[in-house]
């Protein structure tokens, strides 16, 4: 279905093929959906009925992005291989024991067409529990295909604050920043949130996402 509040974009109800997966009455619970089955669920729609792109970019609900910039970044990639973009993380590792590196989803990640094809064909790459946590669980995923995964410094998990100024400006251009920075009284009624989030957001527009060069034809659609 259209969604109005972007131009070109829809909603995708993934119930219908992926029912309790993705029950947001669930979310992140134990005892039904959370964001790994629905992770889950997301990739494997990508894979059915959205086949034969170069790159599919997922990012949370709250996620910040500079388009252009997302789009120069991948085009210093090779898509022809499996690799996933993004900031990086890891979990686990100790001075003897090595743990698991992978891509947050707050920042927002690109996963090549390879990858997400080896993502779909893997039998292995299944949730430990519905509710675990998507990112660290598609990292496990990602590793034991042997699939790279590419740090990169545009990508933001948090919000720009969270950040020193000189990591910013010595840093490559941003391509997203995570949440809101609200700092409201939990009696803020939902119309004073969207207020502070587009506010925030379009400060963070006019002071980190300068400008880039053209990017490549096609756009979104090379996607």
């Amino acid at each position: 279905a259209p969604y109005s509040g972007v131009v070109g974009a829809r909603v995708v109800d993934l119930t219908p093929q992926f029912g309790s997966m993705v029950d947001p009455a669930k979310e992140a619970t134990k005892e039904g959906s959370g964001h790994c089955s629905k992770m889950h669920a997301i990739v494997k729609h990508l894979a059915r009925h959205v086949p034969g792109k170069r790159w599919y970019v997922v990012t949370d609900d709250d996620t910040l992005l500079n388009v252009p910039r997302l789009l120069e970044v991948l085009a210093s990639h090779d898509d022809r291989e499996a690799v996933y973009v993004g900031e990086r993380y890891g979990w686990a590792h100790r001075e003897r024991l090595p743990g698991t590196n992978y891509i947050t989803t707050g920042g927002g990640m690109a996963i090549s067409g390879p990858a997400l094809q080896q993502l779909n064909d893997c039998h292995h790459c299944t949730c430990t529990r519905p509710d675990s946590p998507d990112d660290m669980m598609l990292g496990s995923w990602f590793t034991s295909l042997e699939v790279t995964i590419v740090h990169e410094t545009g990508f933001h998990q948090s919000e720009p604050h969270n950040y020193h100024p000189e990591v910013l400006r010595l840093s490559e251009p941003p391509v997203s920043f995570h949440r809101y920075n609200l700092q409201l009284p939990g009696s803020a009624s939902e119309e004073e949130r969207a207020k502070g989030r587009r506010k925030n957001w379009r400060q963070w527009k006019e002071l980190y996402f300068q400008e880039v060069g053209a990017s490549r034809s096609g756009g979104a659609d090379e996607l």
